[in-house]
């Protein structure tokens, strides 16, 4: 049979296996198709799909107009563990718990964050002595910024009720 005789013999031609189809493979006389290599590219791609399941899985989780900055912390240094945050976006976020801390603000009550980040920038904005490009005003609005694409994935994220 010319079939297991190239399969014995180890005698490949091309385009031969692709022909066998699914019979080849079924009767072992095709090698299966070896897994392409890993690039740049498919490995940020997998480290992207990633970051926004943790992001999802979180926001379904948490909703950041009603949490406490002890909790919000909780969540962002969670975020960070499981590599959904860079480094520079857990130095942001840690800072609004740090901040209301060291304000002497009662860190455990609820509240919501995306408000309060927002009268933030704006108080920081109508303060005519920053500039645009201030550090304070950079970072709060770079922490807004996140909280309200954060709220906009638990919007999407939300599971629709479709009981009247």
């Amino acid at each position: 049979m010319l079939l297991a005789a190239l399969s014995i013999s180890g005698v490949s031609i091309p385009g031969f296996s692709s022909g066998l189809g699914a019979l080849g493979s079924l009767l072992g006389l095709v090698a299966p198709e070896p897994a392409p290599e890993p690039t740049e590219e498919t490995a940020a791609t997998a480290k992207g799909d990633l970051k926004l399941s943790a992001l999802r899985k979180a926001a379904e989780q948490h909703d950041l107009a009603n949490i406490s900055l002890l909790d919000f912390a909780d969540l962002v240094r969670d975020l960070y563990e499981e590599g959904a945050l860079s480094l520079d976006e857990l130095r942001d976020l840690a800072a609004i718990h740090a901040e209301a801390k060291a304000a002497g603000e009662d860190v455990d009550a609820p509240r919501d964050v995306v408000a309060m980040l927002a009268a933030k920038v704006q108080s920081l904005r109508s303060q005519t002595r920053l500039s645009p490009s201030a550090p304070a005003l950079a970072a709060a609005e770079r922490q807004l910024d996140w909280a309200t694409k954060f709220q906009a994935l638990r919007a999407v994220s939300a599971p629709l009720d479709l009981v009247a």
